[in-house]
């Protein structure tokens, strides 16, 4: 587990003991992290308005609260938007997270080191 992760799971665990939940959703409501579909093409484009930012170009994965975009991470140009009237900056802060963590998969995956060791299992069985 990142030391990211770690940290904010500390946060979300130490406000539900300290119990300062206004304007936050960590412990009451669940954060879905997925690619953007042709679907919510129109979310993320009032995204981009309410953020006063440029629409996203290209893949993105969005954070839905209730089946609510709060924000989304642009795979391509690397931009964040969000929702100013909504506690979005944890969500903003999954999704980067999550592009992190893509992203260092398929640089292992695409080392010869990785390609080398699936050989070998392959050869081996």
């Amino acid at each position: 587990m990142s030391y990211t992760l770690e940290r904010l799971i500390d946060r979300f665990a130490q406000r539900a003991v300290s119990g300062d939940t206004a304007g936050t959703f960590a412990t009451a409501r669940p954060v879905v992290i997925r690619l953007a579909r042709e679907s919510d093409a129109a979310a993320l484009r009032d995204l981009a308005a309410l953020d006063t930012a440029p629409p996203l170009h290209g893949p993105a994965l969005i954070a839905l609260v209730d089946d609510i975009a709060w924000a989304a991470h642009g795979l391509e140009d690397d931009r964040v938007i969000a929702d100013p009237f909504h506690p979005s900056a944890e969500a903003a802060g999954l999704l980067a997270l999550r592009v992190h963590q893509l992203r260092a998969t398929r640089a292992r995956a695409a080392s010869p080191r990785a390609w080398r060791r699936m050989s070998r299992r392959v050869g081996a069985s």
